[in-house]
């Protein structure tokens, strides 16, 4: 039977006083599936092994609960294939707090996205919703409909992770809530504006969150788009550099 090696981060901040890394040997044979996931993986080792914390809900790729590190970039356990006699790196996401193993708090980036004020906004109640043009649903909002919240892309973006600009980038997985209301033909809250407070010159636009999202979300020319029109209405500060200034 095939074996396949994996190096696990274990780390209980209860009890350890840094992490440390275990490697498993987990069997897996499967005539219909070649190969492992990190989650098969994973759950293999907690049942048969040892515990593990690790996270997971829906198991094909719907929730974004199973996002780990895999050989150092940012993927969902549930779709990240492993190799045999390859050894694998299993790690928490990049940037947050550990609880316990790969499972990490996620809370300071949900209060991001709920900051973001994704509800539409308009004066009046909405009695009938006004039809959405195909082209703008298939390959704008449809597409950010897709986002999974994993937070992969904060694992990898340039202006949270290496740049520390926690304090005034709202980060690209909120950025693209506030995207889908200011593409949003029903939506009459002023977007543009949101988003040049909430930080959208801060991204450097290094792309790397495009590389990383399970959804295929255009996030790099997203971000692009609406610093192009906060430009156009003179809502781009003088000094992008700088890491300081507070979010909306």
């Amino acid at each position: 039977m095939p074996t396949y090696t994996i190096k696990v981060q274990r780390f209980d901040p209860s009890i350890d006083k840094e992490p440390y890394y275990k490697t498993y040997t987990v069997p897996y044979e499967d005539k219909d599936i070649s190969q492992l996931s990190a989650l098969k993986a994973l759950r293999y080792i907690n049942q048969y092994i040892e515990s593990i914390g690790f996270d997971y809900n829906c198991r094909f790729g719907g929730c974004g609960r199973c996002g780990i590190m895999v050989d150092g970039v940012p993927k969902l356990a549930c779709f990240a294939p492993l190799s045999e006699g390859k050894e694998h790196t299993l790690e928490p996401l990049q940037g947050f707090p550990v609880v316990r193993d790969l499972v990490i708090d996620r809370s300071k980036t949900y209060e991001r996205f709920l900051n973001s004020s994704v509800s539409i906004k308009t004066l009046d109640p909405i009695v009938k919703p006004k039809p959405i043009e195909a082209k703008l649903w298939w390959e704008t909002l449809n597409p950010l409909n897709r986002c999974k919240e994993c937070m992969s892309c904060y694992a990898v973006c340039t202006a949270l992770q290496v740049e520390k600009r926690w304090e005034s980038f709202i980060g690209p997985g909120a950025m693209m809530q506030i995207y889908q209301r200011a593409m949003d033909t029903e939506d009459q809250a002023d977007r543009i504006s949101q988003a040049a407070f909430s930080g959208a010159f801060q991204c450097v636009q290094c792309g790397l969150c495009n590389t990383v999202c399970p959804a295929e979300i255009p996030i790099k020319e997203n971000i692009a788009d609406l610093q192009q029109r906060a430009a156009i209405r003179n809502l781009k500060p003088a000094d992008t550099s700088s890491a300081n200034w507070p979010l909306l």
